[in-house]
């Protein structure tokens, strides 16, 4: 029986080659040539290549040079031209336990870059912003919190795009630091770019987002929802069994346009890997949420001037049916 090739997409190989230069434009073209014979698509070829060292899809041998005429022996050959000057490495910024310390005086915070721990004042976190940290994690704690998950119970996530990092990161700092409304931590994630992948630093986010785009996707079935927009960084906050009604409704409020925001339970002592805090596991294993509901406006009389919108942030818990209100509160 002849062996079964994996069903091409739409498409020459010309242009899936092309489509995969595109994405990785310092891998030579026998390697892309060999991981699409490999794959049989553009998508699963890209995932190859991005989890396998692309030397392992180059020819054992490459064709030997054409020999040259004996008349061409004694011609001198031209001189080659000088290399190009190598671009300058991009200077990545990565917190180390000898960075500056705080100036004396200054109110500390303990925080977490990766597994470096230090202490940082908030004149300094103001100016780091995540987005040009080599980092895939970033962690503000406080009250004597051990780690990120020390007491918690669950943890509440605000999904977030690359544009929304640093003005979330600023966002927070002050109602977490100084007025301890967000529980006992507050951890920043990149995400990965697939399953199976490792994490993507902070300032190789925009990167990625563009690997993204231009992976090729088979077409969408009829009738199947529409893709969500990428996420690629999320806001974790954890929060003991007591305090995750007054989190998740302050996060809210913080950020109303991503409501309803989910809250998932998680057994004592244990962690949160990166692949659990996409948008589509998160709320499917979500366990309650908070809404924003807007209250209708009661009018005394028809001149009575009209009354700004009111909302309301329910906390709504997992049932049989659906969700269901367990508490409601006015904004």
């Amino acid at each position: 029986m002849a062996e079964t090739q994996p069903t091409q997409p739409p498409g020459s190989q010309a242009d899936h080659v092309a489509t995969l230069q595109t994405m990785f434009p310092h891998i030579p073209e026998p390697a892309l040539r060999r991981a699409l014979e490999v794959s049989g698509t553009p998508d699963l070829a890209a995932t190859l290549l991005l989890e396998n060292p692309w030397q392992a899809f180059m020819p054992e041998q490459q064709q030997a040079p054409p020999p040259q005429d004996d008349d061409e022996e004694d011609e001198e050959e031209p001189e080659a031209p000088p290399p190009a000057p190598a671009e300058p490495a991009r200077k990545r910024r990565k917190v180390t336990p000898e960075d500056k310390p705080p100036n004396a005086g200054d109110a500390t915070y303990d925080c977490l870059f990766d597994e470096v721990r230090t202490k940082k004042s908030s004149l300094q976190l103001m100016n780091l912003g995540p987005k040009k940290l080599a980092h895939t994690r970033v962690a503000l704690l406080h009250s004597g919190a051990k780690d990120t998950y020390d007491q918690a119970g669950g943890y509440w996530l605000v999904p977030l795009s690359l544009q929304d990092l640093d003005e979330t990161w600023w966002k927070v700092l002050t109602p977490h630091l100084e007025r301890k409304a967000l529980g006992r931590a507050v951890e920043f994630r990149s995400l990965p770019e697939g399953p199976n992948m490792p994490d993507v630093a902070f300032d190789d986010l925009e990167a990625a987002q563009t690997r993204r785009a231009n992976r090729p996707r088979p077409p969408r079935r009829a009738g199947a929802p529409a893709e969500a927009a990428a996420i690629v960084a999320a806001l974790v906050a954890p929060c003991s069994d007591d305090t995750s009604d007054k989190v998740g409704k302050y996060l809210a409020q913080l950020f109303p346009a991503k409501c309803p925001l989910h809250f998932c339970e998680m057994k004592g002592g244990s962690k949160v890997e990166s692949k659990v805090l996409t948008k589509d596991w998160h709320e499917s294993h979500s366990t309650k949420r908070v809404s924003r509901v807007q209250e209708e406006a009661k009018k005394t009389s028809l001149l009575a001037p009209i009354a700004a919108k009111k909302y309301r942030y329910d906390i709504e818990s997992r049932a049989t049916e659906g969700w269901k209100v367990v508490e409601e509160a006015s904004a």
